[in-house]
Formats: structure tokens, sequence, C-alpha cells
């Protein structure tokens, strides 16, 4: 019958259509800074934070994506991590680097290296989530772009989260 099957096909290809999605293009009046050797959120005083807006999920596979560009202060490394919270950023569900992050760059005095990496989390309840990037370095100070004017380095950083089918 018409009910059966807009359950089963309408609503179905309707969710295809319009599952969670959260995209963020970031546009700051500065850009970030770290000089942390241990995890911090992306943000500062003048910078808008990097996290993703809320996202309501319905239970299934969460993909976040994240694309900037990070320039050096010396010789150094820089890592980045990936956190899930709940109850509007009180509650860690999930986080993908654990230890010393899920991605690492590395280079010398004024290089500008770009950033560009995918995680997936699986097994998350449907619920509302935000995704927090949070980054270290271990030595001198790191900069990532964040779309304030900066010359030749006017760029967005980019973070994007959707739950696939």
């Amino acid at each position: 019958n018409a009910a059966n099957l807009n359950e089963q096909i309408r609503d179905n290809l309707n969710y295809l259509h319009d599952r969670p999605v959260d995209v963020q293009d970031i546009n700051n009046a500065a850009n970030f800074t770290t000089t942390s050797t241990s995890f911090v959120d992306t943000e500062s005083a003048s910078a808008e934070k990097l996290d993703s807006g809320l996202i309501t999920t319905t239970g299934g596979l969460l993909e976040v994506n994240f694309a900037a560009a990070v320039s050096l202060s010396t010789s150094m490394r820089v890592y980045f991590r990936v956190l899930v919270y709940a109850d509007n950023h009180l509650t860690l569900i999930d986080l993908a680097g654990a230890d010393d992050g899920i991605l690492v760059i590395a280079g010398a005095s004024g290089d500008v290296i770009p950033v560009a990496f995918s995680v997936f989390f699986e097994g998350l309840a449907a619920d509302d989530y935000y995704i927090q990037v949070q980054w270290k370095v271990n030595t001198g100070t790191a900069t990532m772009y964040g779309g304030a004017g900066t010359s030749n380095f006017d760029v967005h950083p980019q973070l994007n989260t959707y739950e696939h089918p």
C-alpha cells in the first residue's frame, strides 16, 4: 500500500538526499597560532574556534574531513587530532589520535605545509554531536591561516562532517 511504499522508498531516498552534514569554511579576523606541546583547541582570543556546528546523527558512520595551511616558525613538527563531543562540548564521546594524533607534519623555518585528513567514527549512537580539531607542536610556533587577509596566504581552513547512510 502507499504507506508502506512511502516508508520504504520515499523515506529512505529522502534520508540519502538529506543526511546529516555540517560544513565549516572558516573566515577569521585572525590566524590561529599555538606554541603548546600538549593538545589544545584550534582557537585564539581573536579567532573563531575551529569546530563543527551541531550535527544530529541517526547512528551511522560519521566522517570528518579537515584541510588547512600551516606555517612553521622553526624546524618543527605539528600534530593534529579530532574529538567528538556531546552535550554542547561537555562530554567527550570519542577521540581519533589519542597519543600523538592522527597526522603529523614536519618542516623547516618558514615552510607552509598543507594539512588534509579524513577520520571516521563508528558506533556513535543517534544523538547531537560537535567535532573539535586540536593541535600541538614539539617546539616553536605553528600558524594556521584562517582567512584573515594575510598577504598571499588568505586561505580558509575547512572542517566538514557528515554521516554515511
